[in-house]
């Protein structure tokens, strides 16, 4: 069953905590509950997915939960766009230097030594 509002809500202080530690400059928002938990309660993926928003420091990038593309095939194709526009955007964001995830984890981790 698809993920709800609700049951995102005990998470929301992990993910705050975390993203504090991390500093992401793109979080990625898969599917409805996670958009709406985090940006706006009243928006619907099929509306925003493909764009950013910026809420607070943050900015979000919104797109379908991989999920729903196992259960909806014509997805994929949405999907496979709007990564490819969050690669555009970390790109730019970025230049030629990627950071893989490990090497993120090592950044924050020296900020807390």
């Amino acid at each position: 069953a698809p993920a709800t509002i609700e049951g995102l809500a005990p998470r929301l202080p992990y993910l705050r905590r975390q993203t504090a530690l991390l500093r992401p400059r793109i979080i990625c928002a898969l599917g409805n509950s996670a958009f709406r938990s985090l940006v706006d309660a009243s928006a619907s993926i099929s509306r925003v997915h493909g764009r950013f928003f910026t809420k607070g420091r943050f900015q979000f990038f919104a797109t379908y939960h991989p999920a729903a593309a196992l259960r909806q095939q014509g997805l994929v194709d949405i999907m496979t766009r709007d990564f490819q526009v969050l690669s555009k955007k970390w790109r730019s964001l970025n230049g030629d230097h990627h950071h893989s995830p490990e090497e993120a984890l090592d950044r924050a981790d020296s900020r807390t030594r």
